[in-house]
């Protein structure tokens, strides 16, 4: 389900005033950060795999927290480089740059 439609549920379908969409759009996010850190002590609905769990979660401080969280759900994107065809010039980009979220092709 994409985020479009979960606001606009949350929404009710309706129109709103600009406040109550970031209220909205905050507790979205305030929800999505407990249910990442439920996965990382692997409780709730959404588990990591052992390796990645975190046992003692509730004895760190939350600069620790934090830390840890952007360790396990930083999105690394693969990069390639290309090079001009007399070789002066060497760019790299990354592979989905051209293509837009779910766009297959």
């Amino acid at each position: 389900m994409s985020v479009n439609h979960v606001l606009k549920q949350r929404m009710q379908w309706r129109l709103t005033h600009l406040s109550e969409l970031i209220e909205k759009l905050r507790s979205l996010v305030k929800e999505q950060t407990n249910e990442a850190d439920r996965a990382l002590i692997a409780v709730g609905d959404v588990h990591l795999r052992r390796e990645f769990t975190k046992a003692e979660w509730r004895c760190m401080s939350e600069r620790h927290k934090q830390r840890t969280r952007d360790a396990c759900f930083r999105i690394i994107q693969p990069t390639e480089q290309s090079t001009s065809t007399d070789g002066d010039l060497t760019v790299t980009y990354h592979t989905a740059a051209d293509k837009q979220m779910n766009q297959r092709k």
